[in-house]
């Protein structure tokens, strides 16, 4: 069974040594960078033990970068990876976040996971010795229930334009005659 958690005793201690053990296709951060931002670690659990993790930023300006992705290298392709991702995206929803961004160097094979996610390569950058360049991928999240406001209730759905005028020349109708909105819905549709 996978889980997903934010607090586990071993947490930055797995994150470090995963790190450590991928550090050809993972940039280094001290295990201060993990201590210091705890609090935005995901860990996968697979069986209860540590599979995985993900260290996004704090959402700063409506933008959620994942800092650093891993996954042990014998549970790759089995969606893990994806859940982990799914987490810090409605993370960053949470925090008001309208958009992912990160970077993967490019002779990576993670440059497919992320196509495969719905990410866009946006662009590249210079980087260091150990790759060509940077892909930078980036992904908008839309919330799963946007936050609306309609002063008279959900709005109806109509077939056609002339089934849309003809319930609003009803509800003008209404309102001549005096019947508030509610009454009117109540004979109308028996609310």
């Amino acid at each position: 069974m996978f889980t997903i958690v934010r607090t586990h005793p071993d947490i930055v201690r797995y994150a470090v040594s995963l790190q450590q053990r991928d550090s050809g296709s993972l940039g280094f951060l001290p295990q201060a960078v993990f201590e210091q931002h705890v609090d935005r670690l995901f860990l996968g659990l697979l069986n209860g033990e540590p599979c995985g993790y993900i260290l996004t930023n704090g959402g700063w300006q409506g933008v959620l970068r994942c800092v650093q992705v891993a996954i042990e290298y014998d549970v790759r392709r089995r969606l893990y990876g994806a859940m982990l991702v799914q987490a810090a995206e409605d993370y960053g929803l949470g925090l008001g976040c309208t958009s992912v961004r990160l970077r993967c160097g490019a002779e990576l094979p993670a440059n497919e996971f992320w196509k495969s996610l719905g990410y866009q390569c946006t662009g590249t950058l210079p980087a260091g010795k150990r790759f060509s360049c940077l892909n930078v991928w980036g992904k908008k999240l839309y919330p799963a229930n946007p936050a609306t406001a309609w002063k008279n209730g959900r709005p109806r759905v109509y077939a056609t334009n002339a089934l849309k005028q003809s319930e609003y020349r009803a509800r003008l109708n209404a309102k001549a005659c005096g019947q508030t909105l509610q009454d009117w819905k109540r004979s109308r549709y028996g609310r």
